[in-house]
């Protein structure tokens, strides 16, 4: 596999960004995931992106291969600020343990000890790669439809 840089997006990358979630969005389908709103998950991408919460993985040639997107939160028991993970995908051929663990990492490099939230709706089992990372399991995701 190429070389893959990690950095958070800038002005750039928002395009790239929100044609990968596109994708994102294609590739499960079998979710049933509500209808994409192009212009709302436009600017929502952007309003992140201004927070400096986007990170980005690049190929040497600059293909966008995986992103994610993290809000600063305050739970609703406490004053201290966590980081909730909004989304992180890797396009489906570039998909493997250092990939997303390198994400991980500067996901923690950028929350500076605060406590990370990731939850998971894609069906994707990630108990054992999530534990290898560090995280510890607090419960699971539900729908009702």
């Amino acid at each position: 596999m190429a070389n893959v840089k990690f950095s958070q997006a800038n002005d750039k990358d928002l395009d790239d960004i929100y044609e990968q979630l596109k994708i994102f969005k294609r590739e499960f389908l079998k979710i049933n995931f509500e209808k994409i709103d192009e212009e709302r998950l436009f600017n929502n991408i952007s309003k992140i992106q201004q927070k400096n919460s986007l990170i980005c993985a690049r190929t040497d040639d600059d293909k966008l291969i995986g992103s994610l997107g993290f809000v600063f939160v305050k739970q609703f028991w406490t004053e201290e600020i966590s980081i909730m993970v909004l989304w992180c995908y890797v396009l489906k051929e570039y998909r493997q343990f250092n990939t997303f663990k390198n994400l991980i990492n500067m996901l923690k490099k950028l929350a500076k000890g605060k406590e990370i939230v990731f939850g998971s709706m894609t069906k994707i089992h990630l108990d054992n790669v999530m534990e290898k990372l560090g995280f510890e399991e607090l419960g699971k995701n539900w729908r009702f439809k």
